[in-house]
């Protein structure tokens, strides 16, 4: 009996387990998305501020 209950108790831990750890993926998913979309968001104004000092030394002004 009481090998019974503790095999039920490990099972149902083991299975809670389970689950927390496939959320725990899922949301380590999630951020690794969104932290590729950051860094493209990155690259982007990178090269945009890039730009803009390398045609402020040549010489072009900004249209206010």
């Amino acid at each position: 009996m009481v090998l019974t209950v503790t095999r039920a108790i490990i099972s149902n831990n083991l299975s809670t387990t389970g689950v927390d750890l496939s959320r725990i993926d899922q949301e380590i998913d999630v951020f690794q998305r969104k932290n590729v979309l950051l860094q493209e968001k990155t690259l982007h104004a990178s090269a945009f501020t890039t730009l803009a000092r390398t045609a402020e030394q040549k010489g072009y002004e900004a249209i206010s």
